[in-house]
């Protein structure tokens, strides 16, 4: 077994942050400083698993704290919703366009996804 070749799973960051997938801005501020507080390694030294979890938590908080990497990160379906990644749900999702510039605007996002449009 090559572990070169091997993927690493993708972390599920809201999870890793203990909030919601619809959480609000200030919502995962708080929540990354109540667990930074409580997983901060001076608390726990010399504990690598600690150490470990902390910069999990950081990671996720550098992703989900800026609007851009969140949507490229909420893009990607590196997490699911109830089974199912994001860029699987929504090419499930079906908007029959009642004009000309809701055509265009769930075309435009459709493409950025990757997702085959259905008319």
């Amino acid at each position: 077994m090559d572990g070169a070749s091997e993927k690493l799973p993708h972390k599920d960051y809201y999870k890793v942050l203990e909030v919601d997938y619809d959480a609000s801005d200030d919502i995962i501020k708080l929540s990354y400083r109540r667990l930074a507080l409580r997983w901060h390694p001076d608390k726990h030294k010399g504990d690598n698993d600690v150490t470990a979890k902390f910069q999990d938590i950081n990671e996720a908080y550098t992703v989900l704290s800026d609007p851009a990497k969140r949507l490229e990160y909420d893009l990607s379906g590196c997490y699911e919703l109830n089974g199912y990644s994001l860029r699987v749900r929504l090419s499930s999702v079906i908007v029959p366009p009642h004009s000309w510039a809701c055509f265009v605007l769930n075309f435009a996002v459709f493409s950025i996804l990757g997702v085959p449009y259905k008319i």
